[in-house]
Protein backbone atom coordinates (compact mmCIF):
# COMPACT_ATOMS: atom_id res chain seq x y z
CA UNK A 1 0.00 0.00 0.00
CA UNK A 2 1.21 3.36 -1.05
CA UNK A 3 1.11 6.38 0.51
CA UNK A 4 1.59 10.03 -0.06
CA UNK A 5 1.70 11.40 3.60
CA UNK A 6 -0.45 9.79 6.19
CA UNK A 7 -0.19 5.85 6.12
CA UNK A 8 -3.10 5.94 8.94
CA UNK A 9 -5.70 7.57 6.89
CA UNK A 10 -7.10 4.50 5.46
CA UNK A 11 -10.93 3.69 6.98
CA UNK A 12 -12.18 -0.04 4.63
CA UNK A 13 -10.29 -2.49 3.06
CA UNK A 14 -10.06 -2.84 -0.98
CA UNK A 15 -12.67 -4.79 -2.50
CA UNK A 16 -11.05 -8.46 -3.28
CA UNK A 17 -11.90 -9.55 -6.77
CA UNK A 18 -13.95 -12.23 -7.55
CA UNK A 19 -11.92 -15.88 -6.91
CA UNK A 20 -12.27 -16.14 -10.82
CA UNK A 21 -10.54 -13.55 -11.68
CA UNK A 22 -7.16 -14.41 -13.40
CA UNK A 23 -3.49 -12.40 -12.42
CA UNK A 24 -0.74 -13.06 -15.34
CA UNK A 25 2.04 -13.99 -13.31
CA UNK A 26 5.64 -12.95 -15.21
CA UNK A 27 8.13 -9.98 -15.67
CA UNK A 28 6.66 -6.16 -16.21
CA UNK A 29 8.80 -3.83 -16.97
CA UNK A 30 11.48 -2.32 -14.59
CA UNK A 31 11.36 1.30 -13.84
CA UNK A 32 14.44 3.22 -12.47
CA UNK A 33 13.67 6.46 -10.96
CA UNK A 34 17.01 8.54 -12.35
CA UNK A 35 19.05 10.57 -10.16
CA UNK A 36 21.94 13.14 -11.05
CA UNK A 37 23.58 14.74 -8.14
CA UNK A 38 25.28 18.14 -8.03
CA UNK A 39 29.02 18.24 -8.63
CA UNK A 40 30.62 16.77 -5.51
CA UNK A 41 34.45 18.10 -4.85
CA UNK A 42 35.35 16.41 -1.56
CA UNK A 43 38.19 17.73 0.11
CA UNK A 44 38.29 15.64 3.60
CA UNK A 45 37.68 11.91 4.86
CA UNK A 46 34.59 13.13 6.34
CA UNK A 47 33.02 13.72 3.14
CA UNK A 48 30.32 15.48 1.14
CA UNK A 49 27.12 14.81 0.25
CA UNK A 50 23.66 15.16 -0.68
CA UNK A 51 20.22 14.01 0.06
CA UNK A 52 17.69 12.17 -1.62
CA UNK A 53 14.14 10.30 -1.51
CA UNK A 54 12.04 12.45 0.65
CA UNK A 55 10.21 15.31 1.00
CA UNK A 56 12.93 18.03 2.35
CA UNK A 57 15.94 16.43 0.36
CA UNK A 58 18.60 17.91 -1.27
CA UNK A 59 16.26 17.88 -4.79
CA UNK A 60 12.89 19.28 -2.87
CA UNK A 61 11.46 16.14 -2.81
CA UNK A 62 11.41 16.15 -6.59
CA UNK A 63 13.23 13.12 -7.18
CA UNK A 64 10.51 11.02 -5.44
CA UNK A 65 8.33 9.35 -7.72
CA UNK A 66 4.52 10.96 -8.84
CA UNK A 67 1.65 9.16 -7.71
CA UNK A 68 -1.74 9.50 -8.38
CA UNK A 69 -4.39 7.46 -6.98
CA UNK A 70 -6.60 6.16 -9.79
CA UNK A 71 -10.44 7.45 -7.72
CA UNK A 72 -8.57 10.89 -7.88
CA UNK A 73 -9.29 11.62 -4.13
CA UNK A 74 -5.48 11.88 -3.47
CA UNK A 75 -2.31 12.67 -5.40
CA UNK A 76 1.42 14.00 -4.70
CA UNK A 77 4.97 12.78 -4.61
CA UNK A 78 6.02 9.28 -3.00
CA UNK A 79 7.29 10.33 0.34
CA UNK A 80 10.16 7.78 1.16
CA UNK A 81 10.88 6.77 -2.25
CA UNK A 82 10.03 3.19 -0.43
CA UNK A 83 9.65 0.57 -3.26
CA UNK A 84 11.93 2.37 -5.96
CA UNK A 85 15.31 1.42 -7.55
CA UNK A 86 16.86 4.82 -8.13
CA UNK A 87 19.50 5.27 -10.82
CA UNK A 88 22.10 7.52 -8.91
CA UNK A 89 25.25 9.46 -10.88
CA UNK A 90 27.79 10.98 -8.88
CA UNK A 91 29.99 13.54 -10.49
CA UNK A 92 33.23 13.50 -8.66
CA UNK A 93 35.49 16.72 -8.98
CA UNK A 94 39.33 16.71 -8.41
CA UNK A 95 40.74 20.41 -8.00
CA UNK A 96 43.99 19.09 -7.44
CA UNK A 97 46.92 18.77 -10.39
CA UNK A 98 47.13 14.90 -9.52
CA UNK A 99 45.26 12.04 -9.16
CA UNK A 100 43.03 10.85 -6.50
CA UNK A 101 41.52 8.04 -4.74
CA UNK A 102 38.14 8.66 -3.60
CA UNK A 103 35.02 6.60 -2.12
CA UNK A 104 31.16 6.74 -3.11
CA UNK A 105 29.05 6.60 0.54
CA UNK A 106 25.52 5.87 1.24
CA UNK A 107 23.79 6.21 4.62
CA UNK A 108 20.66 7.77 6.25
CA UNK A 109 19.98 10.13 8.30
CA UNK A 110 15.94 9.44 9.09
CA UNK A 111 16.91 5.96 11.24
CA UNK A 112 17.80 2.70 9.96
CA UNK A 113 18.29 1.27 6.34
CA UNK A 114 19.25 -1.14 4.85
CA UNK A 115 22.07 -2.15 1.84
CA UNK A 116 21.98 -2.84 -1.58
CA UNK A 117 24.22 -1.29 -4.56
CA UNK A 118 24.25 -2.40 -8.11
CA UNK A 119 27.23 -1.43 -10.29
CA UNK A 120 28.41 -2.78 -13.58
CA UNK A 121 26.69 -5.77 -13.42
CA UNK A 122 27.61 -6.76 -9.65
CA UNK A 123 25.55 -6.21 -6.29
CA UNK A 124 26.61 -6.16 -2.85
CA UNK A 125 23.88 -5.74 -0.04
CA UNK A 126 23.43 -6.63 3.97
CA UNK A 127 21.24 -8.78 5.12
CA UNK A 128 20.99 -6.75 8.48
CA UNK A 129 19.41 -3.21 8.92
CA UNK A 130 22.48 -0.65 9.25
CA UNK A 131 21.52 1.85 11.95
CA UNK A 132 21.13 5.24 11.43
CA UNK A 133 23.35 7.71 10.84
CA UNK A 134 25.95 5.48 9.79
CA UNK A 135 27.45 5.24 6.77
CA UNK A 136 29.06 2.80 4.46
CA UNK A 137 31.54 3.26 1.48
CA UNK A 138 30.49 1.46 -1.61
CA UNK A 139 32.80 2.60 -4.31
CA UNK A 140 35.97 3.33 -5.14
CA UNK A 141 37.21 5.74 -8.27
CA UNK A 142 40.25 7.14 -9.23
CA UNK A 143 39.74 10.40 -10.74
CA UNK A 144 42.77 12.58 -12.43
CA UNK A 145 44.34 15.71 -11.43
CA UNK A 146 41.56 18.75 -13.01
CA UNK A 147 38.75 16.72 -14.30
CA UNK A 148 35.09 15.19 -13.39
CA UNK A 149 34.43 11.93 -13.53
CA UNK A 150 30.59 10.57 -13.22
CA UNK A 151 30.25 7.49 -11.61
CA UNK A 152 26.61 5.79 -12.26
CA UNK A 153 25.30 2.91 -9.63
CA UNK A 154 21.82 1.63 -8.85
CA UNK A 155 19.92 1.71 -5.01
CA UNK A 156 16.55 0.42 -3.96
CA UNK A 157 15.09 1.51 -0.81
CA UNK A 158 13.20 -1.31 0.88
CA UNK A 159 10.09 -0.72 2.21
CA UNK A 160 11.18 -0.67 5.96
CA UNK A 161 13.82 1.89 5.32
CA UNK A 162 14.22 5.44 6.43
CA UNK A 163 15.05 8.27 4.60
CA UNK A 164 16.51 10.73 3.82
CA UNK A 165 19.36 8.80 2.11
CA UNK A 166 22.64 10.20 1.74
CA UNK A 167 24.33 9.96 -0.89
CA UNK A 168 28.29 11.21 -1.07
CA UNK A 169 31.94 11.19 -1.65
CA UNK A 170 35.03 11.36 0.63
CA UNK A 171 38.58 11.32 -0.08
CA UNK A 172 40.94 8.32 0.61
Amino acid sequence: MAYTSNSGGGTAFATADPLSTLRAIGSGAGFYATITCPTITPSSTNGTGVTLAATGDTFGGNDCSYITDPSGSTSGRLEGAFGQQLSITVPIKNTGSTSKTYRIFIGSIGGGWYLYVNYVGSSVKYTDRVSDNKYIDVLEQAVSGNTTTSVTFSTVVPAMASTPYVVGVRTV
